[in-house]
């Protein structure tokens, strides 16, 4: 999809969020969105027919990651409609180990995974939970928040 924002047009994901999050990025306390690592955020993130060039030629890795640098967040629900435009400063991939959890808590002060990724260590990496993450760089333009 695409949103305007100064004029211009930028390609965005369309996100369905609860309004309780899209208020906290609005003001500031939720700086990182987290979202489940699934064939349908597969598609939506990434591009893939770089991923099916990574595997065949893993030598020369090219990140697979759409260059799609807004995301807009709204709601489904008809009666109180909602919106929320924000630009994103990076979007990736993280498991629930150590590193990647240390790493969105000094970035983005995320904590939300502060006590589950103790549970996967030792594990092997199949049995590790991933993830999509999208930085929030800063608030566009909202309706009805």
């Amino acid at each position: 999809m695409k949103i305007t924002y100064n004029g211009k047009e930028h390609e965005a994901y369309a996100l369905v969020m609860k309004r309780e999050n899209a208020l906290e990025i609005l003001n500031g306390t939720k700086r990182v969105e987290i979202r489940a690592f699934t064939e349908f955020y597969d598609r939506m993130f990434l591009d893939m027919d770089i991923v099916a060039k990574n595997e065949r030629d893993p030598e020369h890795f090219e990140s697979p990651m759409k260059k799609t640098y807004c995301a807009h967040f709204y709601t489904m629900n008809k009666k109180a409609p909602w919106y929320l435009d924000v630009s994103i400063d990076n979007i990736g991939i993280a498991s629930l180990v150590e590193e990647d959890i240390k790493w969105l808590n000094e970035t983005y002060d995320f904590h939300d995974f502060d006590n589950e990724w103790q549970q996967f260590v030792g594990k092997p990496d199949d049995e590790i939970p991933s993830f999509y993450y999208l930085g929030i760089e800063k608030v566009l333009q909202h309706e009805g928040l």
